[in-house]
């Protein structure tokens, strides 16, 4: 065999390596990683009360995040959260006022920043509301 046939040789099986290589990250490649965080509300009435509801999310994610358009299905359960100077103002229908008030808290302790809250695996989440 030649040197030029030895090479070319040479350069097919590198080449089928690199495309094989390619297309099996493409396919096979590293699966996003998700965080299994628990929610529980209180205070909301007896038929909006949920007990260690499962969420997935992408690890290290802020409370307000969980709970906005990014995680369109939970938006939608909790009936449209909203956020505002980094404390929920309604959730679940209910409104923050001057006598009512909105508590998170992150594995039993109180948050007041929920926008700076950034959640991992296992985090319990209880949202309370007191008037």
């Amino acid at each position: 065999m030649s040197k030029k046939a030895a090479f070319i040789f040479i350069g097919g099986i590198l080449l089928a390596i690199a495309v094989i290589s390619i297309v099996s990250i493409i396919v096979w490649g590293p699966k996003p990683e998700v965080a299994y965080v628990y929610v529980t509300t209180e205070g909301f009435g007896e038929d909006k009360d949920v007990e260690q509801k499962l969420l997935t999310i992408t690890p290290g994610d802020p409370i307000s995040d969980v709970f906005s358009l990014k995680y369109k299905e939970y938006y939608e359960f909790f009936e449209k959260p909203l956020v505002s100077a980094n404390e929920f103002i309604d959730f679940l229908g209910k409104k923050k006022t001057a006598s009512a008030k909105i508590r998170v808290y992150i594995d039993g302790v109180l948050t007041l920043d929920i926008e700076q809250a950034y959640l991992g695996t296992g985090s319990n989440i209880k949202i309370v509301y007191q008037e």
